[in-house]
């Protein structure tokens, strides 16, 4: 089967999947608007800039399946006009979810178009469900693919050190709103009770906030050295400050890394984290921001945990339902 992934940005999901199929012996093409990591690992690389131009790519490629990722929305209607072939649309980032309000043409027209849609959690689809109504869909979290986990299960590491990686803002949201990236109240909290906390941060910081606060940040760095870097630290943090609907629903990628690497993910206001986490045995759900060292105190046999579970928790050991997907459209 010959499925093309498009995306804008290339998130690390249509690497984890595109890894996983490519290891079931399909043929991946990726579509992305600038060239991102991991793209030699495919069939070929597609780069546009704009809709008109991804349309000349869809009716360039010989693809059996469009599997497009948002965001933007605005690609499943850019690919279908190009293309009668079946359309796949993976919804990690529902833009009415996160705003709370009704649906723009971009996602109505999304979901008017696609044949089949994916979710990183049933709480992602159920919200969908009633905006849009029942559709085929499968369920698949943002597992690792087994090609980045950490093979060494000896290494020490520190308990009282704990690292997020991922989208990170320097800027308070304004009055009466909430912004999931701002995380200074997390860092403060825990650098105050005896924690080095160290920040990985997707883009360049610039303002010093978290360093201010007494925390370490990071340069912007490549895919893999990342992961690497997070090895040393007992904990990873999966939330935010406060409760927000899109994160409570959502499962962040960031969860899955910090397990591929050993690291205890430690979850606030992230819902179907910590239900995933407890039921796997493989994270912390805190309770309040005090008291952090009692709570984080079953560290070290949780990690135990992680890395005895880690090798099951891949993406490619949970690809059927995606293949099966694709079978069932073609």
């Amino acid at each position: 089967m010959r499925i093309c992934m498009v995306t804008a940005h290339c998130c690390i999901r249509v690497i984890k999947e595109g890894l996983a199929l490519k290891s079931r012996s399909h043929i991946i093409e990726l579509v992305a608007n600038r060239i991102p990591f991991g793209f030699d690992q495919f069939e070929s690389l597609s780069i546009y800039n704009g809709a008109e131009m991804l349309k000349q790519v869809v009716r360039a490629s010989n693809a059996d399946i469009f599997h497009v990722h948002n965001e933007p929305d605005w690609m499943v209607r850019a690919v279908r006009e190009a293309t009668d072939k079946p359309i796949i649309f993976d919804v990690h980032d529902l833009t009415t979810l996160r705003t709370l309000q009704k649906p723009d043409q971009d996602e109505l027209d999304a979901f008017a178009m696609a044949d089949a849609f994916i979710y990183p959690s049933k709480p992602c689809y159920d919200f969908a469900e009633k905006h849009h109504g029942e559709h085929r869909h499968i369920v698949l979290f943002p597992y690792m693919s087994h090609v980045f986990n950490d093979r060494d299960n000896d290494r020490d590491v520190s308990w009282t050190s704990i690292c997020y990686e991922g989208g990170l803002s320097e800027d308070p949201a304004p009055e009466g709103q909430f912004n999931l990236r701002y995380l200074a109240p997390v860092v403060q909290m825990f650098v105050k009770q005896g924690f080095n906390f160290y920040l990985f941060p997707a883009s360049t910081m610039q303002k010093g906030v978290y360093e201010g606060l007494g925390a370490y940040v990071s340069k912007p760095c490549h895919y893999p050295v990342m992961l690497t870097g997070l090895r040393p630290f007992g904990f990873g943090f999966v939330g935010a400050s406060a409760s927000a609907h899109l994160l409570e629903a959502a499962m962040p990628n960031k969860m899955f890394e910090y397990i591929s690497q050993g690291v205890v993910p430690v979850i606030a206001h992230a819902s179907e984290a910590s239900n995933f986490a407890e039921e796997h045995g493989v994270g912390i759900t805190l309770t309040s921001g005090n008291d952090l060292k009692e709570q984080l105190k079953d560290g070290p046999k949780i990690r135990e945990n992680i890395l005895k579970k880690r090798h099951e928790l891949t993406m490619e050991k949970h690809i059927d339902p995606l293949i099966e997907l694709y079978e069932e459209l073609l």
